[in-house]
């Protein structure tokens, strides 16, 4: 889905590009990526699979995997193992539940610098997911 706004989004789906690519090396030239990286990570990503299913006997089955490429279930699923960290628009900007504290994407966020509007947004099921939230002196 293409609509999706979201860090983890493009990143599944450069990831899964690359994967797919029969020129990687070419693949990391043209979108200007380091290819020894992105060849780590696929490899950390099969450690990770061989892990789960001889410790936890998760398969990788196609059966299993099969929503895999799913915008929607992803960025839900990701929301849902961030909690408490989601924040909601309201008054313009993002809110975080857990203490009405304002939340703003990071420097290399695709949604940096990108401000819900009341009128748009609000009460709709739109929401920001963040790691880790610095603490703001400025006044609001």
């Amino acid at each position: 889905a293409s609509d999706h706004a979201s860090d983890y989004i493009l990143l599944i789906k450069l990831f899964n590009a690359w994967a797919d690519s029969d020129d990687q090396a070419g693949f990391c030239r043209k979108y200007g990526l380091s290819s020894p990286a992105m060849q780590e990570i696929a490899n950390t990503r099969k450690q990770y699979i061989v892990a789960l299913e001889q410790e936890f006997g998760i398969s990788s089955d196609r059966f299993y995997n099969r929503h895999a490429r799913s915008a929607d279930l992803v960025s839900i699923i990701v929301g849902m193992c961030m909690y408490p960290n989601i924040a909601y628009p309201k008054r313009g900007k993002w809110w975080s539940p857990d203490n009405s504290a304002f939340v703003e994407a990071g420097s290399s966020s695709v949604l940096k610098g990108y401000r819900p509007s009341d009128e748009s947004y609000e009460g709709t099921d739109l929401y920001l997911v963040y790691i880790d939230r610095q603490e703001d002196s400025s006044p609001r």
